[in-house]
């Protein structure tokens, strides 16, 4: 299976939710490769100082990480994406409508309830 997180820079939060997700797939050894960019990436960019040390909180290490803009990643090959906003699906869905079906809102895969605040889940 292929994961792609995709945001606007990909420089925090798909850089965090690959670098996370990484991590997981590693520690529970699990045949899923992970993957993320940006809509509006700059090829090569560095994560922030902020989603670094974010990402260090949960023993993630993500300082080598480097944006890919979504044109130029291996979106095509991916069994699911799942992205930060409603807008970064529709700005996804709108290049690559090919791929309905395997485009999600991170929410809206996790079937959270916008409404409801993270406080409310356990």
């Amino acid at each position: 299976m292929k994961i792609m997180f995709i945001c606007t820079g990909n420089i925090c939060r798909s850089a965090m939710a690959e670098g996370i997700l990484e991590k997981i797939v590693k520690d529970k050894k699990l045949n899923i490769e992970v993957y993320s960019c940006g809509i509006y990436a700059e090829d090569g960019d560095y994560a922030t100082y902020n989603a670094v040390e974010a990402a260090r909180y949960y023993e993630v290490d993500i300082s080598n990480h480097r944006a890919t803009n979504i044109r130029n990643s291996k979106i095509q090959e991916m069994d699911l994406i799942l992205c930060a906003t409603s807008n970064h699906k529709q700005t996804a869905l709108s290049m690559y409508p090919n791929l309905m079906g395997k485009v999600y809102t991170i929410k809206e895969y996790a079937k959270i309830d916008k409404n409801r605040t993270r406080y409310e889940y356990k």
